[in-house]
């Protein structure tokens, strides 16, 4: 278990000193410890501990109750933030999301309320050992996806959990254990509950995982997919042969990843992509851009077949550069896609200068014929066509 690798092992050392140094105990929790074992980089290092809120805000200068009344503190150190959770037990949920009420319990009672058996391990750094309370150790090395206890019950507490289930599996390579995918599937209408900054953000991880194109199988098989995508499941029997091209991506960009998600609608001429769009919050910008992308989609042809300069043109636009690189992964255009986005970079991703203006044609041209003149121009200086404004303004009648 190789921890003091990671970038933020010093600041996380000094915590668990100071913990421990006053009497309380600390262990690395959650999906660290499952990554360390199967020698994945961790992202985040977080602690459980016996020492409560409030003794946690008294032990460290610098604390953020981001979800004190359910036991979780941040602990800036080295201006890092780490989670320290309080071991607990939760009372009923009756949101899909959040406890009624919490108690501070022992560790083994904590690992009993989390999702997964695999996220529910403990890393005791004085001693070097793994504690296992929920038979995670074996569902690691079984590469099983296990719900800790009955999975309904799991399910029924965080909806969202379903999705994560999913993800987790899509992330890992892991199968999902036989009781846990029936449970997903029983209750995969409760993800609607879900907000839809917490799906989108979920969805976004699955799209990035190692095997995301195993987890967009598992969205149809379940019912997950059809539950928050609505025709998802039609969307892909048609278009798996799509989806393998396009996932896993080695573009781990959010709009690549998301235009690749919703290309298969427009090329089906469904607007399914419209409705996820509007539902699950997406940034205005990129919402503007996948929009534009999935237009060209709906009709690539009418993209592909207009003249070259005005296809030069609209690399401005980045709803275009995205529809451009899934149809390169789509080998939709023929090489047109890949010669595109070539040029694009030799430009250093920015247009040239115009080297004819406005100022140059205003006597001549007024109103909407002084923009097509500019934009003709333009095109033809893109093609290389003419690489002087002399040779360009010899080219009007």
């Amino acid at each position: 278990m190789d921890f003091k690798s990671h970038p933020h092992w010093s600041a996380l050392e000094r915590i668990y000193h100071t913990l421990n140094d006053h009497g309380y105990k600390a262990y690395l929790a959650g999906g660290c410890v499952r990554d360390a074992l199967l020698g994945r980089s961790a992202n985040d290092l977080d602690l459980a501990t016996d020492a409560t809120p409030d003794t946690i805000e008294k032990l460290f200068p610098k604390t953020v109750g981001v979800g004190k009344a359910f036991g979780v503190m941040l602990v800036i150190e080295d201006g890092i933030s780490f989670e320290v959770a309080t071991f607990r037990s939760d009372g009923a949920y009756n949101d899909g999301r959040h406890p009624e009420n919490v108690v501070f319990t022992t560790p083994e009672e904590d690992a009993q309320r989390r999702d997964f058996t695999v996220n529910a391990l403990f890393w005791d750094i004085n001693q070097g050992r793994v504690l296992d309370f929920v038979g995670g150790l074996k569902d690691l090395a079984d590469k099983k996806i296990k719900a800790v206890g009955l999975a309904e019950d799991r399910f029924a507490e965080d909806h969202l959990r379903i999705l994560r289930g999913v993800r987790f599996a899509a992330q890992l390579g892991f199968e999902i254990e036989e009781d846990t995918f029936f449970a997903i599937q029983k209750l995969s209408s409760i993800v609607r509950s879900v907000s839809s900054e917490r799906i989108h953000e979920e969805t976004l991880k699955l799209l990035k995982s190692a095997d995301a194109f195993r987890g967009l199988e598992l969205l149809d098989k379940s019912g997950v997919g059809k539950a928050l995508f609505q025709s998802f499941p039609q969307i892909f029997q048609k278009s798996k042969k799509q989806y393998e091209h396009l996932f896993p991506s080695t573009d781990k960009s959010d709009e690549f990843l998301w235009c690749a998600f919703l290309a298969p609608w427009a090329l089906q001429r469904d607007i399914g992509w419209e409705w996820i769009l509007d539902n699950y919050r997406f940034p205005r910008n990129m919402t503007k851009s996948l929009k534009r992308a999935m237009e060209l989609f709906a009709n690539p042809q009418h993209f592909f077949l207009s003249p070259v300069g005005e296809q030069f043109i609209s690399l401005n636009d980045e709803g275009v550069r995205l529809f451009l690189k899934v149809s390169m992964k789509l080998s939709m255009g023929s090489s047109q896609p890949q010669k595109l986005l070539q040029q694009w970079q030799a430009w250093g991703e920015v247009l040239p200068e115009a080297l004819v203006t406005g100022e140059d044609l205003k006597a001549r041209f007024q109103g909407r014929d002084l923009g097509v003149w500019l934009q003709r121009l333009f095109a033809w200086q893109l093609e290389g066509r003419h690489t002087t404004k002399e040779e360009l303004l010899k080219q009007i009648p």
